[in-house]
């Protein structure tokens, strides 16, 4: 069974093509959204509502960013082999608790 959408030819591939890209692209970023700032940080928040520190701010933002550093601080060689990078995991939890 093919499926085609009503596209032929080189200009349907390509169309296919970009479609494909585009929700490769988006996807994993809008799961993530979901993820920690929806569902993790939510729960979080509302468990630990009223609880500031000074100069640290939210423990519930702080936890998060956390997490999220961790998500992508592992990295994938071309050999296969997996590797921990501390500058990953800086930036991406900075990142995240700065836009928290």
């Amino acid at each position: 069974m093919k499926c085609n959408f009503g596209w032929k030819g080189k200009k349907g591939n390509l169309i296919l093509y970009q479609m494909n890209n585009l929700l490769q692209l988006t996807l994993p970023g809008i799961d993530e959204e979901i993820m920690f700032r929806r569902i993790l940080l939510g729960l979080l928040m509302s468990s630990s509502e009223n609880k500031i520190i000074k100069f640290i701010g939210s423990p519930a933002v702080l936890i998060t960013s956390i997490l999220f550093g961790l998500i992508h601080v592992f990295t994938l060689s071309k050999d296969y082999s997996i590797n921990f990078n501390l500058i990953y995991f800086l930036q991406t939890a900075f990142t995240g608790y700065i836009r928290g």
